[in-house]
């Protein structure tokens, strides 16, 4: 039988006509695909779980505290018994804090001093230099008369 150009092509199962095939707005074939997963970091993910709060019952009281601050609790609690890792580990996290206010305003002030004390002796430098320059002129200056 021979295949006229009014007539579907090979239309049959699997095989709808073709001015049916792809219909505006219709994505059939998305729903093969696999969804995307988030781009969250490994350390993003760390970070929620950490900041995770549980509910734990401290000396008979229930207290709402992080994962993280029940892990520091923990950790504590293990260097009080006399653990050696975990007296490391306090150790270890205690010299990786960021210094306090008092000891970072301590601090600031013992630049700002010596800012100053730099900044005062480029100052009696310049004076000085100042002074040897015009000592040098009066005795250019005397000498050519």
């Amino acid at each position: 039988m021979p295949k006229n150009d009014d007539t579907f092509d090979d239309v049959g199962y699997g095989r709808p006509p073709k001015a049916t095939r792809f219909t505006k707005g219709n994505n059939f074939g998305q729903r093969k695909r696999r969804r995307r997963r988030s781009h969250r970091s490994a350390f993003d993910s760390f970070e929620v779980v950490l900041n995770h709060r549980i509910r734990l019952t401290i000396n008979g009281e229930p207290h709402h505290i992080t994962i993280g601050e029940a892990m520091l609790l923990k950790l504590r609690e293990l260097a009080l018994s006399g653990n050696r890792r975990a007296i490391a580990k306090v150790q270890k996290l205690q010299n990786a804090l960021p210094p306090s206010p008092e000891d970072h305003a301590a601090e600031m002030e013992k630049w700002e001093r010596a800012r100053l004390s730099v900044r005062l002796k480029f100052q009696r430098y310049v004076e000085r230099m100042k002074a040897e320059d015009a000592a040098a002129k009066k005795e250019a200056g005397g000498e050519g008369s």
